[in-house]
């Protein structure tokens, strides 16, 4: 049930807010006194952190009674244990419990403590205040609707002029890199702009960009790629009007990294085939190019470079000529000579803090170079995660260990390993099919992966055709930028051979 339910009007007059703040202070504090030595469950509404911090501490101050406070934590599976092993056999005269919006599984957590409900009566002999904002009030509808049917609630929101302070300072705080976003801050911004909105606020101008920003960051953090781009390009909209170039640089570096999650995830170019599905794209490519202080990087494989030419005629790429594939535009990324793959190892290791013996990196990148005298970025990257998971630092245990090739077939071990003893077969036949009889790494689709499968579907099971399943679990071999073209000889050999020597060829 519900009492004392603020009527709607109250966001917007700051002075009679306070008073009916006060009031449900007041009321809560009197229910909980009124409570002690007996199980009440009270429900405390409230969207944002930082008000629920003042007024749990003037619920502090002005009740007869102590009141203890229990912050739930992700080790926490049942509320109801997470009360009973912090309090045990003592009986506080009230507790409060915060932090259930940062709780991952908390549909788990609201559908165990429903199950358990008398045993909250029978031993817990004090008032246990919720503190939930408008989401969990839901999902305790749903998951707990028999326990919420104990409970009294009282409702605590705040007023406008809140609201916007609380935008306001949550985009400043971001902007000035003092803030992450993160499951708790999410929900309070979207709460603040579903209150404004309800309360028939108007949002202009730098506070209306800054809330759309703030969604934009919201929609990124829950993985919703094209809403966020949506509203990013809504901010973007105001500050181009006011000329402020440093804010559409911050706006548009956001859009392009969201862009980049989107194709990268996608596989952008082998995804959208039509021309028309990729203009947004290449239009939004071309206003990028237009601030200056904005850099973009596109990472594709040689066989998708002229999939550029689709935009090359674009008015907005004036700035580069119209010519996208112009030598001041276009860098090629190959091999490494054995100086530079040096001083990327130098600056890899040192920003991992895993130090290498000087002469083992002059040997491994002698290794690595082979008679083509330059070293691969793939299997730089296979054999340098090999040395960190083996903890080998010097040239001693490198040598001891079996240098390059032993590496590189003790990772493919690993990976097969990941898939599953029953999989083993079935993760070799993927590695075979992954080369082809030229020992090259040619680009596989899902569906040709499948194909090729089928000749050997009476040899392995059924479960790595499923959605997720195997061939998702080797994402450094599919559809890798580094890995184009590159010589796989290690991988091609008859899978029926099977085993790490089959893959080690």
């Amino acid at each position: 049930m519900t009492d004392s339910q603020p009527p709607e009007n109250d966001y917007v007059n700051s002075e009679r807010y306070d008073g009916l703040r006060r009031n449900s202070v007041t009321q809560l504090a009197w229910a909980i006194e009124s409570s002690v030595g007996q199980f009440k469950l009270i429900l405390a509404r409230c969207n944002y952190a930082r008000e629920r911090d003042r007024l749990i501490s003037k619920l502090q101050e002005i009740c007869q009674v102590e009141i203890r406070v229990l912050a739930v934590q992700q080790s926490h599976r049942t509320l109801y244990t997470a009360i009973q092993s912090e309090f045990g056999e003592e009986k506080p005269a009230c507790v409060m419990v915060v932090g259930l919006e940062s709780v991952q599984n908390l549909s788990v957590m609201l559908t165990s403590a429903n199950q358990v409900r008398e045993e909250f009566r029978k031993n817990f002999p004090f008032p246990l205040v919720l503190w939930i904002n408008d989401e969990i009030y839901k999902q305790l509808i749903q998951f707990a609707p028999d326990l919420e049917s104990w409970a009294t609630t009282r409702n605590f929101a705040i007023a406008t002029v809140e609201l916007i302070d609380f935008l306001q300072q949550t985009a400043a705080h971001f902007f000035n890199n003092h803030l992450n976003i993160n499951l708790e801050i999410c929900p309070e911004i979207k709460s603040a702009w579903q209150d404004l909105q309800s309360s028939g606020q108007i949002l202009e101008g730098e506070l209306k960009a800054n809330c759309l920003f703030l969604l934009g960051l919201v929609e990124n953090f829950h993985k919703n790629l094209d809403s966020a781009i949506e509203y990013y390009h809504q901010s973007l909209v105001f500050w181009r009007s006011t000329n402020n170039l440093e804010r559409q640089g911050e706006r548009l570096r956001h859009i392009t990294i969201s862009y980049y999650d989107k194709a990268r995830k996608s596989q952008f170019f082998f995804v959208y085939t039509e021309p028309a599905q990729r203009k947004q794209f290449f239009e939004f490519l071309g206003e990028c190019l237009n601030v200056l202080s904005v850099k973009v990087i596109l990472s594709l494989r040689v066989d998708y470079i002229h999939y550029l030419l689709e935009c090359n005629d674009l008015p907005s790429l004036k700035i580069i000529g119209n010519d996208i594939l112009s030598n001041n535009v276009l860098y090629k990324l190959g091999n490494f000579s054995p100086a530079d793959a040096k001083l990327i190892i130098q600056r890899l290791t040192e920003n991992a803090n895993f130090h290498l013996e000087p002469a083992l990196v002059e040997e491994m990148v002698l290794d690595l170079a082979g008679e083509l005298g330059e070293v691969r970025p793939i299997e730089l990257q296979v054999v340098g995660a090999q040395l960190q998971t083996e903890n080998i630092t010097t040239l001693a245990e490198y040598q001891q260990r079996g240098t390059k090739d032993e590496l590189v077939k003790r990772y493919l071990d690993e990976v097969v390993n990941d898939c599953g003893e029953e999989n083993h077969q079935a993760a070799d036949i993927l590695l075979y099919l992954l080369t082809d009889d030229k020992g090259t790494r040619p680009l596989k689709t899902r569906a040709e992966l499948e194909r090729d499968l089928i000749p050997y579907l009476s040899q392995i099971p059924p479960t790595p055709l499923k959605k997720g399943g195997l061939v998702s679990l080797t994402p450094f071999l599919r559809g890798s930028p580094q890995a184009g073209g590159s010589k796989t000889p290690f991988l091609r050999r008859s899978p029926q051979a099977g085993g790490s020597e089959a893959r080690a060829e």
